[in-house]
């Protein structure tokens, strides 16, 4: 069996194979394990670079400005849209109909047309702040 290479391990790898091994049948391997873990701790030996985050700050910002760009302020835009030309809005299973409960449905139509607008002038000053 091929001796694995703690020194490449990352600490949070080197912490999960310690909890795993077994002590007992491995007890060379389990030493080093404690051991490179004591070095990194200690600071003898460089550590691996871990890796915290899969995507960057800057990156989830612009996913999120991308997303809300294209899916979300589209789709609240036909929602508003759709809802004054039928004069019924439904929210799963409320439904309001302009012709029932007027107060209802122009105050839900309302706050989806602000929510939507809303959207629309954050997304374009974000843009505009170029930190986009």
């Amino acid at each position: 069996m091929k001796e694995p290479d703690y020194k490449s391990y990352s600490l949070s790898e080197l912490q999960e194979a310690l909890e795993s091994i077994d002590s007992e049948r491995f007890k060379a391997r389990f030493a080093r394990l404690q051991n490179e873990i004591a070095q990194r701790g200690t600071g003898d030996t460089e550590p691996a670079k871990e890796d915290t985050e899969i995507i960057d700050p800057q990156t989830k910002k612009r996913l999120s400005v991308l997303f809300t760009m294209f899916f979300t302020i589209p789709l609240m835009t036909y929602g508003c849209y759709d809802a004054i030309k039928t004069g019924e809005i439904s929210f799963r299973s409320w439904h309001f109909s302009l012709n029932e409960q007027p107060t209802l449905y122009w105050f839900f139509t309302g706050f989806l047309a602000a929510t939507t607008l809303f959207l629309f002038v954050a997304v374009i000053l974000v843009i505009k702040d170029k930190k986009f």
